[in-house]
């Protein structure tokens, strides 16, 4: 039986987020330490794969909290 490895980065610093409209894809990169190394992380989703990832509810919820941080602005 093959052994499951799993790595957990807490992604600190979100910093691009690119649609690209030609290939329907999502790309997130973000900064994390691992074994106290700087490393950048690159997520790539084909754009329908985050859509139905994400449901509904969760959309509004995204939506009413970017509201509420607009407006302490």
């Amino acid at each position: 039986m093959a052994t499951k490895k799993e790595m957990y980065l807490y992604l600190r610093n979100l910093h691009t987020l690119q649609l690209n409209e030609t290939d329907q894809e999502i790309m997130l990169v973000a900064d994390s330490y691992y074994k106290g190394e700087v490393v950048e992380v690159g997520i790539v989703l084909r754009d329908i794969d985050f859509l139905e990832f994400i449901s509904h509810n969760e959309i509004d919820r995204i939506k009413e909290n970017l509201k509420k941080r607009i407006d302490e602005l």
